[in-house]
């Protein structure tokens, strides 16, 4: 996918979680250019569900993807973005109404990466929160992860997959 078209993606998928914050541009296109990576197999469904959504704009533009499509791993972005998706159409989503922005910027907040608007803004430090995350370097309660467990979990969140910390949050949450 050459950079326009990939910039363009970017643009749909923080339309897709109606991300219409102001000043959290550097942050998106961050997370967009940040390769999703995951530690336990099971993640790997997180990634998958990424790709999906890059299928998808690929048809709503009718888009041939083997021309254009050159990248294989799934961005940070478009997982957070999958994710919340599913979220919202699996658990919190009215009937008719969606708002899968409400649970991504949960995640964005989560991680703390809500202090990062484009005034305050610094690489290092999100790429430092993102690798934390991503190689499971949080505390077990999931403090410093997408999915923070307030009480005390039955499972170490560092060891069980994306999918099942979600569970445990939601269930916390009242979901």
């Amino acid at each position: 996918m050459g950079t326009q078209l990939w910039n363009e993606y970017g643009v749909w998928l923080v339309n897709r979680v109606r991300l219409h914050k102001p000043g959290y541009s550097r942050l998106t296109s961050q997370l967009h250019n940040t390769i999703f990576k995951y530690v336990l197999d099971l993640d790997e469904n997180r990634a998958s569900d990424g790709i999906v959504l890059r299928e998808e704009f690929y048809r709503e533009k009718d888009i041939d993807a083997g021309v254009y499509d050159h990248r294989d791993d799934c961005s940070v972005l478009e997982m957070l973005v999958a994710l919340a998706g599913r979220i919202d159409d699996e658990y919190i989503g009215d009937p008719g109404q969606s708002h899968p922005e409400l649970i991504f910027w949960d995640m964005i907040c989560n991680l703390g990466l809500d202090v990062f608007d484009d005034r305050h803004y610094e690489d290092d430090e999100v790429e430092y929160i993102l690798d934390r995350w991503m190689d499971r370097k949080f505390k077990p309660d999931g403090s410093g992860s997408i999915f923070p467990i307030n009480r005390i979990p039955r499972r170490d969140q560092r060891r069980i997959e994306i999918w099942s910390q979600m569970n445990e949050y939601l269930t916390e949450k009242g979901y």
